[in-house]
């Protein structure tokens, strides 16, 4: 009895389609499978979160302040003194050693951060992707204004999770931000990789009230590769001072190196 060319033909075919159905069915899960483990769908909507959340009735355009910065990193670990002075556009921050001796200045404006060594005599500009080479690494590329005073658009809340301690956002580009559901305090945010910034996670603790703003007194930003990461301890804050001028004074015989 001969065999049809078609069944013959027939059969590879349908042995890779049902392949094929099978790789996708593993594949794709529910999102239900998706949730974090600890936390299920909260019921408490967007619209809640945003009315919770303390906001003040002015806008935070400038902060100015002291603090100590502990920098972790895979070569070494460091404590320094930073001032530090920074609007919705640059963010200045000067360096001072445990010696005393300030040894260098930060600028970032944009998608570019000015570097001056007092010690070298030398000044770089460099891309604000390129933060890790400062002594600051990831700190260095962020807008001190735009990480204190976080802001969460709740139009682009995709979902509402719960634990039992925290309501997880999970945003429409894939950025997580964690709440504490006591008081609604941001505690971290997790950048989506589509951000791409030097940085994907910002913790926040010991929040104050500050001139009708909460702010944090702590906060750690880590590395987009979490190699490195750095804590900063806020001792002094002022918000919208009048007088702020954010520049480097390089001197006149002190050229700016680029890549």
């Amino acid at each position: 009895m001969s065999r049809s060319p078609f069944r013959s033909s027939l059969l590879p075919f349908l042995l890779v389609v049902f392949l094929v159905m099978a790789v996708s069915c593993r594949s794709i899960k529910p999102i239900e499978d998706q949730t974090p483990s600890g936390y299920k769908t909260a019921d408490i909507s967007a619209e809640e979160i945003g009315s919770r959340l303390l906001r003040s009735d002015r806008q935070l355009n400038g902060i100015r302040g002291k603090g100590k910065a502990l920098i972790s990193t895979p070569d070494q670990s460091d404590r320094v003194t930073l001032y530090f002075a920074g609007n919705r556009d640059s963010s200045h921050i000067t360096i001072q050693n445990r010696l005393g001796m300030k040894g260098g200045e930060l600028l970032t404006t944009g998608d570019s951060i000015l570097i001056y060594n007092k010690v070298d005599k030398e000044a770089h500009k460099i891309s604000y992707a390129d933060a890790h080479h400062t002594q600051l690494n990831s700190l260095a590329s962020a807008n001190l204004v735009e990480v204190l005073n976080y802001k969460i658009n709740t139009d682009r809340i995709d979902r509402v999770l719960a634990s039992p301690e925290f309501y997880l956002l999970i945003m429409n580009d894939d950025t997580r931000i964690r709440l504490d559901r006591n008081n609604y305090h941001i505690k971290e945010v997790q950048l989506s990789e589509g951000r791409q910034k030097p940085y994907n996670q910002i913790q926040y603790e010991n929040y104050e009230e500050l001139d009708g703003f909460l702010l944090p007194r702590k906060l750690t930003v880590t590395s987009a590769d979490r190699r490195s990461r750095v804590t900063l301890l806020i001792r002094s804050l002022s918000v919208n001072p009048r007088d702020l001028t954010l520049s480097v004074d390089l001197p006149d015989n002190i050229m700016i190196q680029r890549p």
